[in-house]
């Protein structure tokens, strides 16, 4: 058991066996802060430098935790057990888990799928 990863009081994981990696999609924003806790948790930080850098690293995670939207968006699309936490973009975020909270792997799947469908059909019928 390795413990419990917290903020101030607040318990954010439970710490298992399951390897614990740091990651962000933004680094310029997010490098300085994650570099001193990779190295105080003794665990890996990776700054993604690509979308496709960022799937890599959420497709081997066993599960996700961001304040970040598209890394978010990213587990959601992968089937990816997440927990979203609060940042200072609400309105988005709150969709975002909404959607999480509220819908399975396939009710988000037709929901991206029903979105695109809607702009096809609308950029169609300027075409005409």
């Amino acid at each position: 058991d390795r413990g419990q990863l917290k903020c101030a009081d607040r318990v954010l994981a439970e710490l298992s066996d399951v390897p614990l990696v740091l990651a962000t999609s933004d680094g310029a924003k997010d490098d300085s802060a994650l570099a001193k806790l990779s190295t105080r948790l003794k665990v890996p930080y990776k700054s993604c430098q690509s979308v496709a850098e960022m799937v890599g690293v959420i497709a081997q995670a066993a599960s996700v935790m961001s304040d970040r939207y598209h890394p978010a968006v990213c587990a959601m699309a992968l089937g990816r057990p997440l927990r979203l936490l609060n940042n200072r973009e609400n309105t988005k975020m709150e969709g975002l888990r909404a959607l999480n909270e509220r819908q399975d792997f396939e009710g988000l799947q037709k929901l991206a799928r029903n979105g695109l469908d809607a702009i096809r059909t609308h950029i169609a019928s300027l075409a005409c």
